[in-house]
């Protein structure tokens, strides 16, 4: 097991400069400020993430004052281990909320605690690291995916309505969500609906759930055209998925 303390701060305007022995991910869930390391400001905001490693030593000076969730942790493969690396969270803020996770599970009375920290610790160490690898994605087109990865279920979401949002045009989101993500917004949705599906199909034995109500569960209101949009996806019909072969 890792050795791990989760943390949150109360409303702080100065935190003197320090160092661990251990690295820190530090996410700032309220306030503006700076963290200054070395000769180095950076500024931070609400979302900002900073992974330090051990023996930087580092402080953090807000005016209005600043709240953090935080994780101290021996190790964190890959990551520059002689300077901090900065990042943004996610437009879901989905490190802080698997921080906030592992902080309820740190209290928590579970017999199998420790292995739960450990595969949270590890999902948010992997976030990080693929924020860092792939690069920011613009907020726009990340706001829309969310949106879609969160709405896919409904079949009355609206890809059009969800371009909408932030008064840009529709048409100019589109080529950008494609040159970014590599599909269409629509395509991107049918592909969360189809991935889905497949899982839910390939479970059936046990679920007992029909095709009809996999259909429902999915975001498509008609089986028909549901069977029609998985075969052309996969090649087969939704009533003989059993499973991607081995």
């Amino acid at each position: 097991m890792k050795d791990l303390i989760v943390g949150k701060s109360a409303l702080t305007f100065t935190h003197h400069e320090h160092e661990h022995d251990t690295w820190e991910i530090i996410v700032n869930t309220k306030g503006n400020g700076y963290l200054t390391f070395k000769d180095t400001k950076r500024p931070f905001r609400e979302g900002s993430i900073v992974c330090i490693p051990p023996g930087v030593a580092h402080r953090k000076d807000s005016p209005d004052g600043y709240l953090d969730i935080w994780v101290q942790t021996s190790d964190f493969p890959s990551l520059d281990k002689t300077k901090p690396t900065f990042l943004t969270d996610d437009t879901s803020g989905n490190i802080a909320s698997l921080i906030n996770i592992l902080y309820s599970v740190q209290y928590a009375r579970l017999p199998n605690k420790d292995s739960v920290k450990d595969s949270l610790t590890d999902s948010i160490q992997q976030l990080i690291l693929a924020r860092i690898t792939k690069g920011r994605p613009d907020p726009r087109v990340e706001a829309i995916m969310n949106r879609i990865i969160h709405n896919f279920h409904d079949p009355a979401f609206s890809i059009d309505e969800c371009l909408c949002v932030g008064g840009y045009c529709q048409d100019h989101m589109r080529r950008l969500f494609r040159e970014q993500v590599g599909k269409t917004p629509r395509e991107y949705l049918t592909y969360l609906r189809i991935k889905s599906a497949k899982k839910l199909l390939a479970a059936r034995g046990s679920s007992k759930y029909s095709v009809s109500d996999i259909c429902a569960m999915v975001g498509f209101n008609d089986v028909s055209y549901f069977s029609r949009v998985f075969k052309k996806e996969t090649g087969i019909a939704p009533s003989e998925y059993h499973g991607e072969k081995k």
